[in-house]
């Protein structure tokens, strides 16, 4: 059994795979493997996890399956995985050489069930944009949505049935919340950023696309989920705050790409319908007061406490028109 398997999906990123896959099998973890899913690449993306599969045979498996998006593809890498733990990292992003062994240590030696680590954003050049997750509370309401900063254990996620949404955007906030809400210990490494997203000048976190509304399906999915494995009711608060964090900033903040504000403001209709139905009482969040909101600017608690009040009232209109302003000045403006 190996320590790590690494998930790695592929779709036509062969500008940046080879530096990707020299971070994995050179980790300074020897007992890894990693799992290339090339996702019907019309590039020399399969041509390159070739190569690296057979000049490192003991530690790199390459699949090929037809194009089908990125939630198919790890989905289909965690059925070929057989670590202890697995791991899922973007074709197009890197890591430090330490990370696995970092994760597994930690791991072991608290017991956890899930371990979370700060990440960097970055831009093509290796330019740092900032970094999150760092010297955040411990705490589920202050995890992020994505897998890749993250180690789980295999057991928890096959036996849970976790997996990814398939052919819709958010795949990755519904795996992630159904692990994580599973787990009965987190671990949390503040140090310094063990992994490095590239955010390319096309990354779809600047783009408005109609998939956005896929985040009410994967919601459903969340919830239906939650609710017949009991533990709605255990985690109810932090369900619905992240539910509210991925529906009003999140979702709404991608919505400012729309250029038709008509069409902006039947989105956040829409948003509070949807949640009015799922948690009727979603404005008396506790962890959206003041006094429960820890280890943040002074900016993001003046934004979650007062903006969900603007959102709960109808004027969430002015919270989207100054963020739509900054981001004409500020193009890698961290989303909410």
């Amino acid at each position: 059994m190996y320590d790590v398997s690494v998930i790695i999906p592929v779709y036509n990123s062969s500008k940046y795979l080879r530096k990707c896959l020299d971070s994995i099998v050179f980790q300074t973890l020897e007992n890894i493997e990693a799992i290339i899913i090339d996702d019907g690449s019309t590039d020399n993306s399969l041509q390159i996890a070739k190569e690296y599969e057979q000049n490192y045979p003991h530690k790199v498996k390459v699949y090929s399956v037809p194009n089908g998006g990125q939630g198919i593809a790890r989905n289909f890498g965690v059925t070929k995985s057989s670590g202890e733990f697995i791991a899922f990292v973007d074709s197009d992003d890197y890591v430090d050489l330490k990370m696995y062994e970092t994760l597994v240590t930690y791991a072991r030696n608290h017991q956890s069930d899930l371990v979370i680590c700060p990440y960097s954003r970055v831009d093509e050049a290796g330019n740092l944009l900032h970094t999150e997750m760092q010297n955040v509370e411990h705490s589920v309401t202050s995890m992020n949505s994505g897998p890749t900063n993250k180690l789980f254990r295999r057991d928890i996620w096959v036996n849970n049935s976790v997996r990814f949404s398939e052919n819709l955007w958010y795949e990755d906030l519904e795996a992630t919340l159904k692990y994580v809400f599973n787990c009965e210990a987190i671990g949390w490494i503040d140090e310094m950023p063990l992994y490095y997203y590239v955010q390319r000048s096309n990354s779809s976190i600047n783009l408005y696309d109609e998939r956005v509304n896929d985040i009410f399906k994967v919601i459903d999915n969340v919830y239906e989920y939650v609710k017949e494995k009991n533990l709605l009711e255990g985690h109810y608060q932090e369900i619905e705050y992240h539910c509210i964090m991925h529906l009003v900033f999140g979702h709404l903040s991608r919505c400012v790409g729309e250029k038709s504000w008509i069409k902006v403001h039947g989105y956040i209709k829409q948003t509070k319908a949807y949640l009015q139905e799922k948690f009727p009482t979603y404005y008396k969040n506790k962890y959206f007061k003041w006094e429960n909101i820890k280890d943040q600017s002074l900016f993001m608690k003046v934004l979650k406490v007062v903006g969900l009040r603007l959102f709960y009232f109808n004027l969430f209109d002015s919270i989207l028109l100054v963020y739509r302003v900054k981001m004409k000045f500020n193009k890698n403006i961290k989303r909410w």
